[in-house]
């Protein structure tokens, strides 16, 4: 798999200026986060709009990862007898190295140094959440093998915005959606602030786990189908 993700790292940084562009939009996801939460001095703001920060860094990753559809380097990657585990995490290996050091680690350095409230575990929770949506980006990419996956990605991260932003801010009597919205990844990021306990920490875990397992199934087998298909008629 090291050749993969050698061969991955090289890809990303031949393919024009898209590699600065996501280290770019991560720097200001990031800048505009403390910002603001140093403006209005208010950590439960950092944490939400670190989700924000986090969606742009997906988005991102997602568009520069289309590209290596639109060329068919997947293609030759099958045909160089690589498994589709490897292809996968390779890949999830160096975008999550990308935003690791232009995005996670400086967020976590400035959050332990300006607020006082976000501690270790809160970081450590924040890093899970986030693998957990790159993980899953990544998968849904591999799924539609298009710009699709892009359009997907995004259309996720948006209808998680609008269910824990709108619906259970407008009804939190609701147990019901409470419970469902639980499981979001931005309504746990902001349960951080209000109280981090051995059900959240579960919580976040179990959801890691559990979701990104049925991505990385549907990924897995999407794409041996694909590319399965296209060797035959080749």
């Amino acid at each position: 798999m090291i050749s993969l993700i050698k061969a991955e790292w090289f890809r990303i940084k031949h393919s024009g200026n898209q590699l600065i562009l996501l280290i770019l939009v991560c720097l200001a996801a990031l800048i505009i986060t403390f910002v603001t939460g140093v403006i209005v001095d208010d950590v439960e703001s950092v944490l939400n709009f670190n989700m924000y920060g986090i969606f742009a860094c997906c988005i991102m990753s997602s568009n520069i990862l289309n590209s290596y559809y639109n060329n068919r380097t997947a293609f030759y990657e099958i045909m160089d007898g690589r498994r589709i585990s490897e292809i996968i995490f390779s890949k999830v290996a160096v975008y999550q190295f990308i935003i690791l050091i232009s995005y996670i680690i400086p967020f976590a350095i400035l959050s332990l140094l300006l607020f006082d409230s976000i501690g270790i575990v809160e970081v450590l929770m924040i890093s899970l959440i986030f693998f957990r949506l790159i993980f899953i980006g990544i998968c849904i990419d591999m799924i539609f093998k298009s710009m699709d996956g892009a359009a997907v990605v995004f259309v996720r991260i948006l209808i998680e915005l609008l269910l824990v932003t709108v619906l259970y801010k407008d009804n939190k009597d609701s147990s019901i959606l409470s419970n469902i919205c639980d499981w979001f990844s931005m309504k746990q990021c902001s349960d951080l602030y209000e109280s981090l306990d051995v059900g959240l920490i579960f919580r976040i875990i179990a959801s890691l786990i559990f979701e990104g397992a049925i991505f990385y199934i549907l990924a897995y087998f999407s794409y041996k189908k694909k590319w399965t298909i296209d060797l035959k008629f080749k």
